[in-house]
């Protein structure tokens, strides 16, 4: 079969490549938009513009993206007004959106013009992507030609038709083609040459075109209004126009055929001379007709023919009538569309109107085919030729389906093989995403393009973005192919999944005699135990050569798991041998390059790898592509059962009648033969449907390990397909649970304590795609393993706990672990492995699913969610749920108003008959009391959830219980009782949606004020659905489609659009960096009784992350820390209540921007297309990122100024106990400051407009700022009018000169002599690289003004732009210098000395040279940094709470993760708050353990100077580590000198309250900590210590061993050299009044009277003397103390309790922790042993008190409940 090259015009491509390859060089302009099947055009287009290649006027022709098809049609007019030559490509939506500009501004202009349409069915009852004549047939009066293509050939060829005739017309020309079965398809074709074209265009009439433009040097006007005198006859003038285009086109159509040799006409007939029965008909079912009508004519001499439409308007009847045989009687219309309320399709009323016309006794009837790309076959076109000949035809039929109900559908017989002669015949059967379709398009460009072989490739696709199914049909052969049909009779059959053959009967659609392939490791004598006896018995039946090759195998071999596309490819070559072995090698190694050269040459090698692996095996004796030699008798005797693998028994019985009659039939690809009866009306699907799906595609699937487990439910929350979930199982359900159902003992929730734990996988629904164990914080409890390892037992398990478990309502449903424990009611869909987009979807079911109305634009939410039969969304165990309905794609902002506005108003006339109910006492004579009681209550709450809920649930029970309700208005309320639930609607969309197409309608309706609008935008920031083009919202730089050079712009940033607008309630979220801040923001969102928006970072596969989708979490946690996604929450809710609204939820980015950048193939591509481009896109990001980051967090700073300037009165005066504004009071009568700047980049604006926001912060009794350009500035006008002061800022332009601007203000400060003592300050901008030079500019500006007596407030400010940070990191550590120095020159009237010299630009965090505690500052700080240590973002948001309350009392309080915090930076605060929660077992998480390292190498005692205070989140399920993090903090802190100015707090996240709780009881020690430093008290400034000399042991025991422990203690430190003396003493002796003035360092030791975990009886006393709420708060301030606790650690969270409750009652004293308490665990169960307590305390006490201990203490070994002990 080795072949020769073919011709060099040959070449291989789709009907979109096709007609793109015509349209881009016919035109000056592209104007595109993406929407399937025509996406490609534009995508073709558009990269042929990257590639430079030139038009007919060898100009590189123009591509712009539009927002939306309507502006595609106006922006193409507009260019068509100019002069220009332009085009477009559309479908099915997209042209409907056209059609009011079609219709007016082209058509009725008579603009020559041509629209490509791949046809595609129209949104009715549902969505569908797939190809009809709907949409042209919509546009067919609009006055457009259309001229219709039936293959890929013919496509190139009309397309050119198109083009010549519009300007030989000027009439518009719609030129279509069907969408996938043509638009995709892959032919072997005679390309055009560019030379050809430009030969045969008709250049005159362009030019004619061209002349006709819009211009002042000949102006006209177009477009009036014209009343009913003028109208008329204006529609009619165009008539002459269109009577010339059938003669136009036909003389066209002989001029193509002239350079090219095919001849087409407007009707073309092939058939029978005198056939009696002809089919009319256009499209791709013209070629399936001809190709029948061929056969039946020369095998079986049937007299029938074809005739195919070509010109379809204006259709021509005289060309018609020409074509068709003397000898016809009767004629078959068929039509692709459907038109419900017309007596027949539009080409049947055309025919039967010609026919009429003509007079001649010809019989019409008309019929539907091939909707929504149903195939259409040779055994159909056989049924309708039957149908004709019958003697009583169906006039009004259909075909290729079963219709039931009206009885239209045709019979149709078996299939025919008229597919010509020497074609070769393949089906490939593959899983989405596998890569099988990517290499079954290089293998037919192979053949086509090195063979002369014809060749045509059609390819299958379901909905299902993941794990769907993929077929491909190959077909390649010595005759010319025209089958534009699915096959039906294969020569070669390859199964590239072992799965399906359970599944999917393949075996019938191949020949006799023809090969199989089989992925699979099974050899001659396993291959019969894995096969069905089905495909066993029709292999041998048909005599089919079997073949297997692992290739799962080899691809894991390869470290490439999954990706078996090109080793099946190789087997394919190395079976079919269209090639030589060594010619197939080298093909497939160019394609590879070319498929996978931007992902990295090591990806290419391994595919190239695979390739040599099964062409050219090493060992012949282990040969991978191995024969199966089966027992042909054997198997060809075993029955024929029906398929029974589709589904597990253990499903199949909860299957409803749906399921059984629409579901299976899906499953088995068998939904063509569901008749019409079994299809629910109105486009209704049944909820809940994927749970019977059962894909089973995944390779691995996550395995629980229950001993490493912490409950923390992480794996659930970011799990996309809700596959893993977390079960509590009662005592009872425990007992009745399968032997493999393991569970541990569930924690932290009180009345639960005898409940089991499980995580549960359901490993058929699973996509393996890895990203709960990569969000797992504790390694090694999800572990990936084989499926096939753990399908069998945990399918098992998750069956039986989905239907005998029931949901348990777990406290705090709003927390990452509390939500888990709801049912998810969106499950099982069908995005891509690893998607970003659905579980913030599926977090909302969780949260409100019971009461939410969704309206979803078209997208990928709507896709994957909804994918006909399969729905996502499901019901409780209640049967409520989610209700979702789709709309189009441009509006569903309006779609979901409507909805709030019907169910309102509905609602409303509910509220209105209760009211009249309750208020008209006749009304009342059929209601009983409890009625009318619970009527009342549903009205207080009506418009509340959940008491409207409530309430609503126990009217409709009293009334249920009453029977049939006697009052008429009662029994209209509960006939629309559903109504009494307030219900929740979300308005859900993608970016393309929300940016693009859809932003009029949801800026509309954001701006319309009304209530309860709550809209969710998942942002992915391409068009995922359509293939990844380009968005408003991608991102600059990034490679996509419609970008092949990089996105030239920004992404548009909708969040601060949507915060312009100030009633708005917004919110940017980003899952994988802060889980708890998308649950408070979906329930703000929720709650606010305005319009929200949350904005959802969502990574998309169309990303090219690198390491695949399992990074998904990662990468949105890496997006934040990068700068490049910023996560904050605009409240408006807050503002009435006189709050900041702000909140933002993130830090300044810590991380550059380009690690984020290069995780992403998006810009990747550009940095191997153009390295250049692409470090001006870092550069540019870089700038862009801090700039969006300081512009986002000014809003907040904006609206602090707002609320100075109109502070809200709370309280009794305000109206309804509110908030009102009052009048802004007086601003006080401070001079006016003056910031100039002098930019030459505007990095100096930026500069000064944070700076200038900056004053107002730090100096609110100042008056105005002025800002102003300094070269606008005149510096003895200064001097002359004495402002506050003045900043001047400036960057550095060429050799160290200032630019323009401030060069004019230097002149002038030249010739100015006196300042008189102006305070000034300078900050300048510059880079470093050039070292003479850096800031030199702004140096000069700074001595000029001080040599003329102007007075420097600080040192000079520097930015550096080769800093990591950029100037940012200059300013932002120079501004607390500035604002220390004003705050200064305010208090004390007087100016700052004067400075010698010029400091270097240096952080001012420098240390504090001899800071010792008597030298701490006791003025109230100004600033005070809250630092913290989160993973979960739990501490992230208690520092902001802990922020917010530092604000309050007047305090500027900036949020740091702790890594991010120098010594530096420590040493220059005078009090810092450090918060942190516990990562793993007891540590601090990651992003402050290198915070806590660097407090373990500093020397003691060197934060002498420092104030702080500390609080710990933990939970007390693992009582031992509780908060271990925090303590640690504060030991090292104490360590190192630092003063403690409050009781650590500690927040429990099992507590009924979870941590918030222990928050909201600590955070009043702030306001008291910073009290007293405003009056001078203690804790801000103590006296000096005195040193310790004595250390007094007090002990509190029951059984003795609390005494033996401290007489230990004593006995070890005397061993100390010069260590105080010891003494020990009985709890119960020590007199509580003297503790106030201990100066002993008191150590408690003390255990627990019995498990209660109580202080014993002889500490109580003690006990009471802390607890005495009569004490002061600062009565122990003096005090040092540290405390050892004994316990058992089988007690749970009563472990050691008695000692954290002494220390609570210490703290809360004021006593001073020496260093952190140590728990002993006396059972050594699980924590540290008694002795190793002991140690810990006494090598603690030794470094606290500077000595060296000498004692070896072993390390602390941490475990769940290991004892707090002393780590470090």
């Amino acid at each position: 079969m080795q072949q020769p090259r073919p011709p060099t015009d040959m070449q291989p491509m789709d009907g979109n490549a096709a007609a793109t390859h015509v349209a881009y060089f016919m035109s000056d302009c592209d104007i595109i938009y993406p929407i399937s099947p025509s996406s490609t055009m534009s995508e073709e287009a558009d990269a042929m513009m990257v590639a430079g290649r030139k038009n007919l006027w060898s100009q590189v022709t123009t591509v712009k993206q539009m927002q939306s098809e309507a502006g595609v049609a106006a922006a193409l007019h507009g260019a068509l007004s100019a002069g220009a030559c332009a085009t477009t490509f559309t479908a099915s939506q997209g042209l409907l959106l056209m059609i009011p500009n079609m219709y007016k501004v082209i058509a009725g202009e008579l603009f020559p013009c041509v629209i490509h349409v791949a046809a595609r069915a129209l949104s009715t009852q549902a969505l569908s992507i797939f190809g009809d004549h709907q949409d042209v047939m919509a546009a067919r009066a609009t006055g457009w030609s259309m001229l219709c293509s039936a293959t890929v050939q013919e496509v190139m060829d009309m397309a050119l038709v198109s083009h010549i005739a519009t300007y030989e017309l000027s009439v518009p020309f719609l030129h279509f083609f069907d969408g996938f079965r043509t638009s995709h398809e892959i032919q072997k074709i005679h390309v055009i040459s560019e030379d050809t074209m430009r030969m045969i265009a008709n250049h005159e009439a362009i030019q004619r075109h061209r002349q006709g433009k819009l211009s002042p040097e000949h102006p006209d006007m177009r477009g009036s209004n014209q009343n009913p005198d003028f109208y008329f006859q204006a529609v009619e003038r165009a008539n002459t126009f269109y009577t010339r285009v059938p003669d136009t086109v036909q003389t066209v159509f002989n001029r193509v055929a002239a350079v090219t040799g095919r001849p087409y006409h407007l009707f073309d007939y092939v058939g029978a001379t005198d056939a009696e029965h002809v089919v009319v008909i256009m499209g791709s079912g013209a070629a399936v007709a001809e190709e029948t009508v061929s056969y039946l004519v020369s095998k079986l001499n049937r007299r029938v023919g074809v005739v195919k439409v070509r010109l379809f308007r204006p259709f021509s009847v005289s060309h018609f009538l020409e074509a068709i045989p003397k000898s016809c009687s009767r004629i078959c219309v068929l039509d692709r569309t459907k038109e419900v309320t017309a007596p027949g399709e539009p080409l049947f009323l055309d025919v039967s109107a010609a026919v009429l016309q003509s007079g001649r006794q010809i019989s019409v009837i008309g019929g539907r085919y091939g909707l929504g790309s149903k195939d259409f076959t040779p055994g159909m076109v056989v049924a309708c030729f039957d149908n004709l000949a019958s003697s009583t035809p169906n006039p009004r039929f259909t075909v290729g389906i079963t219709d039931d109900l009206t009885h239209t559908s045709l019979p149709v017989r078996a299939e025919l093989d008229t597919v010509p002669q020497y074609v070769t015949q393949c089906l490939f059967w593959g899983i989405g995403s596998d890569g099988t379709v990517g290499a079954n398009k290089n293998t037919v460009k192979i053949i086509a393009k090195h063979t002369d072989f014809h060749c045509q490739a059609y390819f299958y696709y379901d909905a299902l973005k993941a794990g769907g199914v993929t077929v491909s049909h190959l077909r390649f052969g010595r005759n010319p192919i025209n089958s534009s049909y699915c096959i039906t009779h294969a020569d070669f059959v390859a199964c590239h999944t072992g799965l399906y053959v359970h599944r999917f009967d393949m075996v019938d659609q191949l020949k006799n005699g023809g090969v199989f392939l089989l992925n699979s490791s099974d050899t001659d004598e396993t291959i019969g135990e894995h096969l069905p006896p089905r495909m066993k018995h029709d292999l041998a039946e048909k005599n089919a050569v079997l073949y297997v090759v692992d290739a799962t195998k080899i691809s894991e071999q390869l470290g490439i798991p999954g990706r078996i596309n090109n080793i099946m490819q190789a087997a394919f070559f190395r079976i079919v041998n269209v090639l030589p072995p060594a010619q197939a090698r080298q093909y497939m190694h160019e394609e590879i390059e070319h498929t996978y050269h931007s992902k990295g040459q090591q990806v290419v090698d391994t595919n190239k790898s695979s390739v040599d692996v099964v062409l050219f095996p090493a060992d012949p004796a282990s040969d991978p592509v191995h024969r199966i030699h089966y027992p042909r008798d054997e198997w060809a005797a075993l029955p024929r059962h029906d398929m029974t693998g589709i589904m597990p028994e253990l499903y199949r019985g909860v299957m409803d009648e749906f399921g059984r009659n629409v579901v299976v039939p899906a499953m088995r690809m068998q939904g063509d033969r569901v008749p019409v009866s079994q299809i629910l009306p109105g486009g209704r699907l049944p909820v809940g449907v994927t749970q019977f799906q059962k894909r089973s595609f995944a390779i691995n699937v996550p395995w629980w390990n229950k001993e490493t487990c912490i409950q923390c439910n992480q794996c659930s929350f970011v799990c996309p397909h809700s596959v893993i979930r977390p079960f509590v199982l009662s005592p009872e359900e425990k007992s009745r649970a399968p032997g493999s159902f393991e569970t541990i003992p569930l924690k932290g929730v009180p009345g639960h304590e005898n409940d089991g734990f499980r995580i549960q996988i359901s490993p058929r629904d699973c996509t393996g795609c890895s990203v709960c164990a990569m969000t797992c914080p504790v390694p090694g409890t999800l572990v990936m393993k084989p499926t096939e390892q753990e399908l069998e037992t945990q399918d098992v398990n998750w069956n039986w706990c989905s239907h005998h478990v029931q949901p348990k309502e777990m406290p705090d449903p709003l927390s990452v672990r509390g939500s888990q424990f709801r049912p998810s009611l969106l499950e099982f869909h069908g995005a891509c492995a690893g998607c970003g987009e659905p579980q913030y979807i599926r977090v909302l079911t969780q949260l409100y699913g019971e009461r939410l109305l969704i309206a979803n634009a078209v997208g990928c939410t709507s896709v994957w969610s909804a994918p006909y039969p399969y729905s996502a969304y499901t019901v409780s165990q209640r049967g409520l749920g989610p209700a979702w309905h789709n709309n189009l794609f441009e509006d569903d902002a309006e779609f979901g108003f409507g909805i709030v506005v019907g169910t309102l108003q509905q609602r409303k006339r509910l509220h209105q008959m209760a009211s009249y109910l309750l208020d008209t006492p006749q009304e009342q004579e059929h209601m009983d009391a409890p009625i009318r009681d619970a009527l009342n209550k549903w009205l207080q709450v009506w418009d509340d959830y959940d008491g409207s809920k409530q309430t609503g649930d126990a009217l409709r029970e009293l009334c249920e219980k009453q029977g049939r309700v006697q009052n008429p208005t009662l029994r209209e309320i509960m006939a629309n009782a559903d109504l009494l639930a307030k219900p929740c609607v979300w308005i859900i969309g993608g970016d393309g949606w929300a940016h693009d197409i859809g932003f009029g309608g949801l800026d509309h309706i954001l701006r319309l004020q009304e209530k309860d609008i709550h809209v969710m935008v998942i942002d992915t920031e391409v068009y995922s659905n359509t293939g990844g083009q380009r968005s408003k919202s991608t991102q600059l730089g990034a490679v996509h489609k419609f970008a092949q050079a990089g996105k030239d712009t920004m992404k548009k940033d909708m969040g601060r659009y949507a915060m312009s607008l100030g009633n708005v309630y917004v919110a940017s979220c980003s899952m994988g960096y802060n889980m708890n801040q998308v649950i408070k923001a979906l329930k703000e969102a929720n709650d606010y009784r305005g319009a929200s928006l949350l904005l959802c970072y969502a990574p998309c596969i169309e990303h090219g992350v690198r390491g695949g989708m399992a990074q998904t979490m990662k990468q949105e946690k890496l997006a934040v820390e990068t700068g490049y996604w910023i996560t904050y929450r605009f409240n408006p809710t807050k503002a009435e209540h006189g709050e900041n609204p702000f909140t933002l939820d993130c830090t300044e980015p810590k991380k550059d921007i380009e690690e984020f950048l290069k995780t992403n193939n998006r810009w990747l591509q550009l940095l191997e297309r153009n390295p250049e481009h692409y470090r001006e896109v870092v550069d540019l990001f870089r700038e862009e990122a801090k700039r969006r980051f300081y512009m986002t967090r000014m809003v907040g700073w904006e609206y602090d100024k707002l609320l100075e300037a109109f502070p809200v009165q709370k309280g009794p005066a305000a109206a309804g106990g509110g908030a009102t504004r009052t009048q802004a009071p007086a601003r006080a009568t401070g001079r006016n400051a003056v910031v100039l700047y002098a930019t030459d980049t505007g990095n100096s604006l930026e500069a000064a407009q944070v700076l200038a926001t900056e004053l107002h912060r730090c100096c609110p009794d100042m008056g105005e700022v002025r800002l102003a350009e300094m070269g606008e500035a005149d510096p003895a006008q200064l001097a002359r009018e004495q402002p506050a002061f003045v900043l001047l800022v400036t960057s550095t332009v060429g050799k160290g000169e200032l630019p323009r601007g401030g060069n004019e203000f230097l002149k002038k400060i030249e010739q100015t002599n006196d300042f008189q003592g102006l305070p000034f300050a300078v900050f300048g901008l510059g880079s470093s690289l050039y070292r003479e030079s850096f800031n030199a500019g702004a140096k000069t500006l700074f001595e000029q003004l001080r040599s003329r007596h102007a007075r420097p407030l600080t040192d000079m400010g520097m930015g550096d732009d080769e800093a990591r940070e950029g100037w940012h990191a200059g300013l932002q550590q120079w501004v607390p210098q500035l604002c220390r120095a004003l705050s200064e020159l305010r208090t004390s009237g007087q100016a700052p000395p004067q400075q010698a010299g010029l400091a270097p630009a240096v952080s001012p965090r420098v240390p504090v040279e001899g800071a010792t505690a008597s030298k701490r500052p006791s003025a109230t700080p100004k600033k005070v940094p809250v630092l913290y240590a989160s993973e979960t973002g739990n501490a992230q948001e208690a520092a902001g709470q802990v922020a917010e309350a530092l604000k309050r009392t007047g305090v500027e309080a900036p949020l740091f993760e702790m890594n991010d915090f120098t010594m530096d930076m420590l040493r220059a605060e005078s009090m810092v708050v450090l918060v942190s929660s516990v990562y793993g077992h007891g540590d601090v998480p990651r992003n402050g353990s290198d915070f806590l390292e660097m407090l373990r190498g500093t020397e003691p005692q060197s934060l002498g100077h420092l104030n702080y205070m500390v609080f710990g989140l933990g939970s007390m399920l693992y009582a031992s580590t509780f908060c271990q993090a925090a303590r640690l903090l504060d030991e090292q802190m104490a360590r190192l000198g630092a003063h403690n100015m409050a009781p650590r707090g500690e927040g429990d996240d099992e507590a009924k309250g979870g941590w918030h709780a222990g928050l909201e009881r600590w955070l009043p020690n702030i306001e008291q900590a910073l009290s007293k430093r405003r009056s001078g008290g203690t804790p801000a400034a103590p006296t000096p210590q005195e040193p310790i000399t004595q250390i007094r042991i007090l002990y509190a025991t029951t059984t003795g061993q609390a005494q033996r422990i401290a007489e230990q203690i004593r006995e070890k430190l005397h061993t100390v050299p010069g260590m105080p003396r010891v003494e020990v003493t009985n709890v119960s002796e020590y007199n509580t009044a003297f503790m106030p003035q201990e100066r002993a360092l008191l150590v408690f030791v003390t255990s627990c009277a019995d498990p209660d975990g109580v202080m014993p009886a002889e500490g109580q006393a003690v006990m009471n003397f802390l607890r005495d709420p009569k004490h002061p708060r600062d009565l122990l301030r003096d005090v040092r103390y540290s405390v050892l606790g004994l316990g058992d650690s089988r007690w749970g969270d009563r472990f050691v309790k008695s000692m954290r409750e002494l220390v609570e009652g210490l703290d809360r004293l004021g006593a001073r922790k020496a260093f952190p308490e140590v728990a002993a665990d006396q059972s050594a169960a699980r924590g540290p042993s008694v002795e190793t307590a002991v140690d810990s305390l006494c090598s603690a006490l030794s470094t606290h008190l500077g000595r060296a201990s000498g004692l070896k203490v072993p390390p602390a070994q941490p475990s769940e409940s290991a004892g707090v002990g002393i780590h470090g």
